[in-house]
């Protein structure tokens, strides 16, 4: 006849072994978790590179025009050949924005601000191909 431990009850646990327990749930990763990590982080690194667009520089002249006067102006500021011209400013809040961000924080402002929008894109995506429930597909869905 073999004797067998008595069963500790859930309420007899050390303390000790209560948070060992708890840090191990709290630790655990799935590689579906890791998998999407990645592909934020990269999306990040991706959207914080220099900034390549031309048209970057006018919008900030044009965000540094209007936070100064504090109207979106209606007349071309900037040609020679059809000053005082009509003129819309179609995108005037990402004006604002970007001479706002390189007033606070300079241009690497505007990249983390970029980086982020990217990275919670690139989250976004993960999220939206989770239907795909196997890690490669999903994966290869998240990269296209």
């Amino acid at each position: 006849m073999t004797i067998l431990p008595p069963v500790i009850a859930r309420s007899q646990r050390t303390d000790v072994e209560r948070e060992a327990a708890a840090y191990r749930r709290e630790v655990r990763f799935s590689l579906s978790q890791s998998l999407g990590l990645l592909v934020t982080l990269m999306a990040f690194v991706a959207g914080s590179r220099a900034i390549a667009d031309n048209s970057l520089l006018q919008h900030q002249a044009t965000g540094d025009l209007i936070l100064d006067r504090r109207w979106v102006p209606t007349t071309d500021p900037y040609s020679w050949t059809a000053s005082n011209g009509d003129w819309t400013v179609q995108s005037w809040l990402a004006s604002v924005l970007y001479a706002s961000l390189d007033r606070l924080f300079g241009t690497s402002g505007v990249r983390a601000v970029h980086g982020l929008v990217a990275g919670a894109i690139g989250l976004s995506v993960w999220q939206l191909v989770r239907p795909a429930r196997q890690v490669v597909p999903r994966l290869a869905l998240a990269l296209i």
